[in-house]
Order: C-alpha cells, then structure tokens, then sequence
C-alpha cells in the first residue's frame, strides 16, 4: 500500500464515520429527543392548568359562566394533546425509563383525569358539589402521581 492510498483511505473513512455519526444523531433527535421534548411541554401545562385553575375546580360552578367555559376547554384541550403526542413517544420501555415517561396506559388515565376535572368544573346541582370537590381532588392527585409531576 502507497502512502498516498493510506491518506485517502483515512480521509474517506473518517468522513464515513463523520456522516454516519450526524444520520444517527439527527434520527435520535427526531424520532426520541423532539418527542420526549413536547411531552414535557405539554406536562408543563398540565402542571399549569391543575395549579392555576385549582381554586375553580376545586369549587365546581363557582365563577363567571365564561371562565368555566374556557378552564373546562383548556383542561380538555390539555388532555387532548398529552393523548395525541402519547402516540409519537417512544414504545420500548427501557428507553420510557431513561426519559422518565410513564407508560401508556398511565398516560391514558391521566389523559381521562383531566378531562373528569373538565367535566366537572361545572356543578348543575348543588346537592352533587362535594361529591365533585372530592372526585376532582382525586383526579388531580391521580394525575400528578401519573405524570410524575412533583
């Protein structure tokens, strides 16, 4: 083998190496790391919504019908979309267990938490109000203990 071979050989397996390592790095951040990435968004808002808006759900019926309105749509908005990214999240359990994400049938649980809270934001019949304040509270609590929200 020439010293002119050795270099060229060198320099193209070195590029190899170099374009192979940004092909799987890009399929990582596509196919794990944005996922993993929206989901956490969409449990920052999760966390948001069960925060911010505790002081009506935890009070069925209490407040301006229109703010009922929009904090029982935003509640199943937010359930809406951890159930539509749940599917874009990576299935293999062991990689769940590096990113921290529960698994799918605990998404889907808490997914149908967040849409009884938004369920019973409203309170038609007062005789029913603490049977709503004690069920949106568990729901709330379910939800959190599911998300691993702290």
């Amino acid at each position: 083998m020439s010293e002119l071979f050795k270099i060229i050989l060198t320099s193209c397996l070195t590029i190899l190496g170099g374009v192979t390592v940004l092909v799987i790095g890009k399929f990582l951040e596509i196919f794990w790391i944005e996922p993993v990435k929206s989901f956490r968004i969409i449990v920052g808002k999760i966390e948001y919504c069960l925060y911010n808006y505790g002081n009506f759900y935890t009070n069925p019926g209490t407040g301006a019908e229109s703010d009922l309105h929009r904090i029982s749509n935003e509640m199943r908005n937010t359930a809406s979309d951890l159930k539509g990214n749940s599917s874009t999240l990576p299935k293999w359990k062991w990689v769940r267990a590096l990113f921290g994400i529960p698994n799918e049938s605990d998404l889907n649980q808490a997914a149908s938490c967040l849409v009884g809270i938004s369920n019973r934001v409203f309170c038609p019949d007062k005789k029913f109000i603490f049977n709503y304040i004690d069920l949106n509270e568990k729901a709330r609590d379910e939800c959190r203990t599911l998300l691993k929200i702290e």
